[in-house]
């Protein structure tokens, strides 16, 4: 964005050359290195340009915006600059901007009221405020309706949101496939029922985090939906049930991630066993993300048949999941060959489980941290026959044979490690005292 501010001005030619729509259809400053204030320089220098030399309305060419926190009030500025408000201070615009009068803004003090356009966003397709914690339903609401072609939208961490304000938004969200609403915490049934009324053909849905959300409205947003779903994350929420995932077997049969992980990290969850993931797994086995952290009443000899159905699994989370054993590990390592990230922390696998993943070649990621019933040679061991492995979490296994004290065992991990991959790095208590390598092969990390 700053680049093609920067560049718009040089000469005539150039600015109409640099108002080609394909490159206004996506506008990022994420990772904007420059920051605020290149930003502020971009905003300025952008509506200049425009409102010197031509009416275009810059933002119809919008495609894909995706700003981090900071940067959207910036975005704003521009756009009161490109859209009439008779009454600025009843602006949408007024809770980002406190005094949205031209005297408080110095942006607007160099254009004239003639040069503001009526416009609108009827291109903008996917919209990220992720994180934006001052944003407020009346500005998403603005935003939203500005097109009727949206069909990503991204409210994560935004929240200040309610039940009102989502009655507001998702009338306007007709086209919808993906909505993340992670962590908005206010939210609760009635905004599942306006999901399922006004956005029946979604494929992704992310309420992780919304605590108000129960079972019963889940259901009655699967059996409403087109039977497209295929992302669900439904962690920290009273959602992960057995009745959700009798639905989502029902209702979603091309669901390929499902996040059904208790938040409860001391106690975990009994409220889904080893029926409700067979019955899963028999009609959606095309599931590749598979997270059931924390559900204890899953039993290993059951849960080791239902893996047998999911051939194309590629990454599997059954954290402290008291009843997971060996033989779930073994059937996981024969049957799912594309495997690349297991977390099997806080578990009963034992050696002869963990020595069976020498068969998963393109394993990337691996957390065995906390599983009393491994040692640390059966681990050194088996991690040198892992020739893709990026990230390794260990820590609380057995040190029964082991010459080292407990202050060296990242050290003497990450050293027998290195032999199977030629560039390591690690952490852990003792990472200071040991030469660290290069980054970009595997990451040892010592818990």
């Amino acid at each position: 964005m700053v680049d093609i501010a920067q560049l718009s001005a040089v000469c005539t030619r150039w600015f109409y050359l640099l108002q080609d729509k394909s490159l206004w259809e996506s506008v990022s400053q994420i990772g904007e290195k420059r920051g605020c204030d290149a930003t502020a320089f971009a905003c300025r220098l952008i509506c200049r340009n425009y409102t010197a030399r031509t009416p275009y309305p810059l933002f119809r060419s919008f495609r894909f915006i995706l700003l981090p926190c900071g940067s959207f009030a910036l975005l704003c500025r521009i756009w009161m600059m490109q859209v009439r408000c008779p009454d600025s201070r009843g602006s949408f615009l007024s809770p980002l901007l406190p005094s949205t009068s031209r005297d408080a803004l110095p942006l607007f003090t160099e254009f004239p009221e003639s040069n503001l356009v009526d416009t609108n966003m009827p291109k903008l397709q996917s919209l990220d405020l992720g994180g934006s914690s001052a944003v407020d339903g009346a500005t998403v609401q603005a935003l939203v309706s500005a097109t009727s072609v949206l069909r990503r939208l991204n409210l994560g961490g935004v929240v200040q949101l309610s039940d009102a304000d989502m009655l507001s938004i998702l009338p306007s969200t007709k086209n919808l496939r993906f909505l993340s609403m992670h962590d908005v915490r206010l939210i609760s049934d009635a905004t599942l029922g306006l999901v399922s009324q006004h956005a029946p053909g979604l494929l992704s849905l992310d309420v992780t985090g919304c605590p108000r959300l129960t079972s019963q409205a889940v259901v009655q947003l699967l059996a409403a939906s087109t039977g497209q779903l295929r992302h669900m994350l439904l962690r920290g929420t009273h959602a992960c049930t057995g009745a959700t995932i009798h639905a989502l077997s029902r209702f979603a049969p091309q669901l390929v991630e499902l996040d059904a992980s208790s938040d409860d990290v001391l106690l975990g969850s009994t409220a889904i066993n080893d029926s409700d993931v067979q019955k899963l797994v028999q009609t959606c086995g095309g599931l590749r993300i598979l997270k059931l952290q924390g559900q204890v009443a899953l039993s290993d000899s059951k849960l080791a048949r239902s893996m047998m159905m999911l051939p194309s699994l590629t990454e599997l989370d059954l954290s402290a999941c008291d009843g997971v054993g060996d033989e779930t590990i073994e059937t996981v390592a024969r049957f799912c060959p594309g495997l690349r990230v297991l977390r099997i922390g806080e578990t009963s696998v034992s050696n002869r489980g963990l020595a069976a993943l020498a068969c998963c070649r393109r394993l990337r990621i691996l957390d065995v941290a906390r599983c009393s019933e491994l040692t640390l040679s059966c681990v050194l061991q088996t991690l040198r026959k892992l020739p893709a492995l990026h990230h390794v979490l260990v820590g609380g296994v057995s040190t029964e044979g082991a010459q080292w004290g407990q202050d060296s065992l990242s050290v003497a991990l990450a050293r027998e490690v290195h032999v199977g991959h030629p560039s390591v790095s690690y952490s852990g208590r003792a990472a200071e005292s040991a030469p660290l390598a290069n980054k970009s092969a595997c990451f040892v990390e010592f818990v």
